[in-house]
């Protein structure tokens, strides 16, 4: 056997911190013992055919640069969650989730790869596979009050009844609850959504938006305005980007936006006339979408004028009512784990010469 295979395995290990470095390129690169596994069953081939098959690895991927988009997943009152490509509205997997435990689903949200919907009709949280469907536990959390919303924060999941006012607090890991009433007396909130330490929450019957400062564990409400953002019509989406709060307007059919910090107007009117009863609103980079409940659209439009880009981008989905992201690996990503096991195996070869 030739003298490079008689070396001891830590011998051969890459040091610490090379595999730290690699590992950490990129939040979707590898683990270190998947770069050391590949590395080691890799180093048996020739160095001819290890540098072919990454080249034509990087080939590939750097072909389709640019072509990688995020997915947008749709909860649809019809019992499904749809999933689309948000650059044509094309559908990836249409349904997503068809399980017989979604009913009336309100709101969607999504924790690396799992899916949690808070179901109106079952008075439940279900939990999902955000990429297959897959139901991971339909009944992850009971007992609530017509949820019409989730927001996460760390380990916290947060959950809006609309039918008793109130927020919830639960173990996001488990479903347990922390603070089964954590906020109450607010006016049958159809939204919530965490921005770093302020919980924003749509009330609808009062048509304000409510803004709760939270603690450090996010265990307890520091400060309160109740009437953060007052005069809207039926606000039943939010989204923020930056600074920019923005508010979807169900019973006036607008998208308006607001300074996320004093709550005050930026334009209340931002998109009007091509959204009808809209429902949820997602921001991603530049680009405003709008699950339109009234015409079953899904619709895009530029989140800095208000511009319409596709008022239906996505059509024929079943009463839209939320809309969640779901990440999508990148081309380099790919590129970076050959290269990355590539360097590891002649990192190998150099250490046995």
């Amino acid at each position: 056997m030739p003298e490079e295979y008689e070396k001891s395995e830590e011998e051969l290990r890459p040091s610490a911190i090379q595999l730290s470095a690699f590992s950490h390129i990129h939040p979707c690169a590898p683990t270190q013992t998947q770069l050391l596994r590949h590395a080691k069953n890799l180093n048996s081939m020739k160095l001819t055919n290890l540098l072919t098959l990454t080249l034509l690895g990087v080939s590939s991927a750097l072909l389709s640069l640019g072509s990688a988009s995020a997915q947008i997943l749709v909860a649809n009152i019809g019992n499904t969650i749809g999933e689309y490509n948000s650059t044509n509205g094309a559908a990836i997997s249409v349904p997503l989730v068809n399980d017989p435990g979604v009913s009336g689903p309100y709101g969607i949200a999504i924790s690396g790869n799992t899916l949690f919907v808070a179901n109106m009709g079952y008075h439940t949280i279900g939990e999902y596979n955000a990429t297959t469907g897959a139901a991971i536990n339909a009944s992850f959390i009971t007992g609530l009050s017509s949820p019409s919303s989730i927001a996460l924060s760390g380990n916290i999941l947060f959950v809006a009844n609309m039918a008793n006012s109130t927020i919830g607090e639960y173990e996001a890991s488990t479903g347990d609850p922390i603070n089964a009433s954590f906020i109450t007396g607010v006016s049958s909130p159809m939204d919530i959504l965490i921005s770093g330490n302020n919980l924003f929450v749509a009330n609808a019957t009062n048509n304000s938006i409510g803004e709760y400062t939270l603690s450090a564990d996010g265990l307890s409400v520091t400060s309160s305005n109740s009437s953060f953002v007052t005069g809207l019509k039926g606000p039943h989406g939010l989204a923020v980007s930056g600074t920019n709060l923005f508010v979807a307007n169900a019973n006036n059919n607008t998208i308006g936006e607001y300074n996320a910090t004093s709550g005050s107007a930026i334009n209340a009117s931002l998109v009007s006339g091509y959204v009808i009863s809209p429902y949820g609103i997602a921001v991603s980079g530049t680009n405003l979408f709008v699950a339109n409940y009234g015409n079953n659209t899904i619709g895009e439009f530029n989140a800095t004028t208000g511009a319409v880009i596709n008022a239906s981008l996505v059509s024929g989905v079943t009463g839209p009512t939320s809309i969640a992201f779901l990440a999508v690996p990148e081309p380099s990503t790919y590129v970076l784990f050959g290269l990355c096991a590539l360097m590891l195996v002649i990192g190998y070869r150099l250490r046995t010469a």
